[in-house]
């Protein structure tokens, strides 16, 4: 997707999290569309994002329809914490974007949750507030660690002779 104005309303915390899809189609199919597993590629208070190798599952094609009236609904059951029931999520489809730097094409399904049962908000809020507390600590002591090492008084007029780049 294009960089642009971000219209997100809530901050996405980058985190890979297991997730089984029940794909529900509106359209009159003669068997039940099959579940398949997947992996988020962040998650925030109301969606989440997807990573899959495919769009269509068991002749149901996951973009159909407009965005905002999509004619199909994914129920999702998302491994939040081990020793917890999952959490459950009834979404839409809002946008999509294909990796193509991979030597296979990652789509990135953009996922709006549309119904959440009320132990669930509470499970998502819990969530995602530890492992932002954990991301803000490690920014943290990131920035501490910087500080320590960086040289406070920089030394005037060097010239920078070769940049050297790649992997570190």
């Amino acid at each position: 997707m294009a960089r642009g104005i971000e219209k997100r309303k809530f901050h996405r915390l980058d985190v890979p999290l297991a997730v089984c899809v029940d794909v529900e189609s509106s359209e009159d199919l003669p068997a039940r569309v099959p579940s398949f597993q997947t992996e988020s590629r962040n998650i925030s208070r109301n969606g989440i994002c997807l990573e899959t190798r495919f769009v269509e599952v068991g002749g149901v094609h996951l973009l159909a329809g407009p965005p905002g009236a999509r004619e199909n609904r994914l129920h999702m059951k998302i491994s939040l914490f081990p020793e917890e029931p999952p959490f459950l999520v009834t979404g839409e489809v809002c946008w999509y974007d294909v990796d193509c730097e991979v030597d296979e094409n990652i789509y990135r399904l953009g996922v709006e949750f549309l119904d959440i049962a009320e132990q669930g908000k509470g499970q998502l809020l819990r969530f995602l507030k530890i492992h932002k507390n954990r991301e803000g600590f490690l920014s943290l002591a990131a920035e501490k660690l910087l500080h320590c090492i960086r040289p406070q008084n920089k030394p005037e007029g060097l010239q920078v002779v070769q940049r050297v780049s790649g992997p570190f």
